[in-house]
């Protein structure tokens, strides 16, 4: 004997069955569809933007039409005319207007170097809108703010610490932002929204953030900091520490006084190398922690209707005193882009590219 069940649970059952049955339908009718095209002798016409001409796509086959609707591509179907295919011109890509990009230009030159974080909204004439100020690892405006002040504007804010965009930083898009822009020590980095306005706006930053939650796992904040030490361990200031903890050792077993010792410890500079050790681990982690990032944005942001692009810090010579306070002109030597990331890497040159002596 069969058990009888709610009625309100039937009917839902039979809600879910219903629906089921219903996409199956639509599914196997397009599928229907398509194979009946590809059978017969006529193409399916679908618009493809591109460029300003007029385009059709033939089989997956972007073929450009003239005036008279005759191809003018496509191999074999070259020169032969289609004259009930429908095409439109393409929507051109979102441009920054010059003068937001010089304003965006001027504020990632201001901010990459500084201490803590701040975020801006700039409008298409080149306005600060709103900006805020907050703490070396974090900076925010409200949902209000950005609901109000985003649509059609840009943001921009920095990481003092380094890196791209976390996946957190691409809800902007969600407020209907043009670009985004993050000022770091090692460079600018870019994300534009490269259809914004047009019919084939991109909505796909939530897919694009929801791609990379699931491709990079979270990793501890202590495996990072290991494998950072470990990167480090053959550092300048990691073997100035070993040479003077090694010396101080030598001098200890050979019965010198506690005042001799406290006297080599100060002027070994040992708590120097210690402070810019630590710190560039901190920069390490970091480095760890965006770099899949980057390399997700680098490979795949096209896929979701996005631009992802970089840009090396420069530096000019008017910009004598760097972030740590070391004078480069006097002190320093100043390399190019390329050459100061490779040596940035290998902590040989602090963010801003100047070697500076322990003086």
């Amino acid at each position: 004997m069969t058990q009888a069940i709610p009625f309100e649970q039937a009917v839902y059952l039979f809600v879910q069955v219903y629906r089921e049955r219903q996409i199956e339908k639509s599914v196997r009718k397009f599928a229907n569809e398509q194979i009946k095209r590809q059978d017969s002798d006529e193409p399916a016409f679908f618009d493809a933007s591109r460029d300003d001409d007029d385009w059709i796509t033939i089989k997956g086959t972007h073929v450009l039409l003239n005036e008279e609707g005759v191809a003018q591509s496509g191999g074999k179907i070259a020169g032969k005319k289609f004259a009930n295919a429908k095409s439109h011109k393409s929507v051109k890509r979102y441009q920054r207007p010059a003068v937001q990009d010089k304003s965006i230009k001027k504020i990632a030159k201001k901010t990459a170097l500084l201490k803590n974080e701040q975020y801006r909204i700039i409008d298409k004439d080149g306005n600060v809108i709103l900006e805020k100020k907050g703490d070396k690892h974090s900076v925010s405006a409200t949902v209000g703010e950005k609901r109000q002040l985003l649509n059609g504007a840009a943001s921009i804010h920095n990481h003092p610490s380094g890196g791209t965009f976390s996946p957190e930083d691409l809800s902007d898009f969600g407020f209907g932002a043009t670009e985004m822009f993050v000022a770091s020590p090692e460079g600018t980095y870019t994300l534009t929204n490269v259809k914004h306005g047009t019919p084939e706006q991109s909505a796909g930053w939530l897919a694009m953030r929801e791609e990379i939650q699931k491709q990079i796992p979270e990793t501890s904040a202590m495996a990072l900091i290991k494998q950072a030490r470990a990167n480090l361990a053959d550092s300048h200031e990691a073997k100035e520490m070993k040479r003077i903890n090694s010396e101080y050792m030598k001098m200890h077993d050979s019965g010198a006084s506690k005042e001799e010792l406290n006297e080599y410890y100060k002027s070994s500079g040992y708590d120097e190398y210690a402070k810019i050790q630590k710190e560039n681990v901190e920069k390490e982690v970091r480095r760890l922690e965006v770099e899949p990032f980057h390399e997700f944005y680098k490979n795949h942001a096209a896929e979701y209707g996005f631009k992802y692009t970089f840009e090396p810090l420069k530096k000019d010579a008017s910009d004598s005193i760097n972030a740590d306070g070391c004078d480069s002109q006097k002190h320093s030597k100043i390399y190019d882009a390329e050459t100061l990331a490779a040596l940035f890497q290998l902590n040989l040159v602090n963010q801003d590219g100047a070697a500076c002596p322990f003086s």
